[in-house]
This record gives C-alpha cells, sequence and structure tokens, in this order.
C-alpha cells in the first residue's frame, strides 16, 4: 500500500514538474517575443524618426514650387495686362499726334496765307505812305522819330498849329490817305504795337490836325507806352466824354491825368 501511495506521488511530482517546466518555456517564449516586439517598435520609431525630416523637406519644396508657380502666373497676368494697357496708350497717342499734325499743317497753311495777305496789304500801304511823305503839309505838326519804341520815352507831342482857313477844304486823296493811315494805326494797336501805332497816329495828325479819332487813338497809344506828356496833348484836344475815357485808360497804365 505504502508502495503504490508513493508511486502514485512521485507521478503527480513529475506531472506538476512538467507542468511547471511548461510554464517556464511559455514565459520564455513570451519574454523573447515581448522583446522581439519591442525592438521592432524600437526599429519602426527610429525609421520614423528618421522619414520625418525628409517627408517635411519634401513638403516644403513641394510648397515652395507651388509658390513659385504662382507667383510666375501673377507676374505673367500682370505682364499681359500692363502690355495691353500701353498698347491702348499708344494707339491714343498716336491717333492725337496724328490730329495735332493735322491741325499744325492746317494752322500752318493759315498763317502762310494770313501771312501773305497782311503782306500784300502792307506793300500796298506802305506806297501809300510813301506817297503821303512825298508830299510835304506846312500846316501839319513837325515829324516824329521813326525809331522810337516802346522802351524808350516818347518825344514831346507836336505843338499845336492854328487851325486851316476857313475857305481850306480837304481834298479826296487826303481823305483817302488819312483812312488809310488810321485803319493801319488801329491794326497796330489791336496787335499791341503801341510805337509803330503811334507813329502811324501822328502821319494822320500831319494830314488832319483836327482828326477826332486820330487824337484818341493816339492819346490811347500814349498810355499803353506810358507818355504821360503824349496822354495829357490828347487830353486837353479831346471831349469831356472821350476825356473820362482815356484817363481810364491811362489810370489802368498807372498814368494820372488832371
Amino acid at each position: 500500500m505504502d508502495e503504490r501511495q508513493r508511486e502514485a506521488r512521485l507521478q503527480t511530482l513529475e506531472t506538476e514538474l512538467e507542468a511547471e517546466r511548461r510554464r517556464r518555456l511559455a514565459a520564455e517564449a513570451e519574454a523573447v517575443a515581448a522583446r522581439a516586439a519591442s525592438d521592432e517598435l524600437k526599429l519602426q520609431i527610429q525609421r520614423t524618426g528618421l522619414e520625418a525630416p525628409i517627408r517635411a523637406q519634401q513638403l516644403r519644396r513641394s510648397g515652395l514650387l507651388i509658390l513659385l508657380v504662382l507667383l510666375v502666373m501673377a507676374l505673367a497676368a500682370t505682364a499681359t495686362v500692363g502690355i495691353v494697357y500701353y498698347q491702348k496708350l499708344e494707339r491714343q497717342l498716336v491717333t492725337e499726334l496724328e490730329a495735332s499734325r493735322t491741325r499744325a499743317l492746317e494752322l500752318g497753311r493759315e498763317a502762310e496765307s494770313a501771312q501773305r495777305t497782311a503782306a500784300a496789304k502792307q506793300a500796298e500801304l506802305q506806297q501809300e505812305l510813301e506817297r503821303c511823305r512825298a508830299k510835304p503839309c506846312p500846316t501839319c505838326p513837325p515829324p516824329c522819330d521813326a525809331a522810337d519804341d516802346e522802351k524808350t520815352a516818347s518825344p514831346a507831342p507836336p505843338a499845336r498849329k492854328a487851325p486851316p482857313a476857313p475857305g481850306a477844304r480837304t481834298t479826296p486823296k487826303v481823305e483817302h490817305d488819312v483812312t488809310l493811315l488810321l485803319a493801319e494805326a488801329q491794326r497796330e494797336f489791336v496787335w499791341r504795337r503801341f510805337a509803330r501805332a503811334r507813329e502811324l497816329t501822328r502821319q494822320v495828325l500831319r494830314l488832319a490836325p483836327a482828326h477826332d479819332g486820330a487824337i484818341r487813338l493816339l492819346g490811347a497809344c500814349s498810355c499803353a507806352l506810358k507818355d504821360k506828356v503824349g496822354a495829357s496833348w490828347a487830353h486837353e484836344r479831346l471831349d469831356s466824354g472821350a476825356r473820362g475815357f482815356l484817363k481810364t485808360l491811362c489810370r489802368r497804365s498807372g498814368i494820372e491825368l488832371p
């Protein structure tokens, strides 16, 4: 009986030892598997840590490339708009230049025509003046210096002569010369050539000393040339209405008349 119990006891111990040995082997296998898994995880972590900067660098390069492409597209669009604008502006400038050139040609032709007309008129008037100067007039004021200009003081106005005799009459030729000279003097006055207008007006006064229009024009020219003596001479020989106008005109030039 004891022998059987010992054998049973031995079998039980062997069974427990075998089970313990199996548990130990299983635990060792699990430990090895855990270490292997940990090593694999470490390798993956290391691999991921090495790949992350590469991926970040690739992403940065891609972003820079996209930005560069967008910048080039924006520059191309801006250049296209600028080219279109400048082409339109160039067309407008060419059109305006052509219009200005055409207008300049028209003005040039008009100026040439006016110059030819003025030259012909001047030649005609010069001939009339030469004929007038060739005829001495004892009752006219003394001649003035033809070299007077707007920058020098004008000489004293011609002395007032005695009126012509009651029986004396102005011939049609003299009236014609007076009309021409006075018209030329008025034209010179409008063109603001006051010295020339004053000279022509004095020539009118040599032919017709009491000509009211010539006296008024002489006073206006004297005011424009700041010639107080000539303006006063004309002021004394005008009526009250013309005197007021002459005083106003001379006041604008800084000359005060009595």
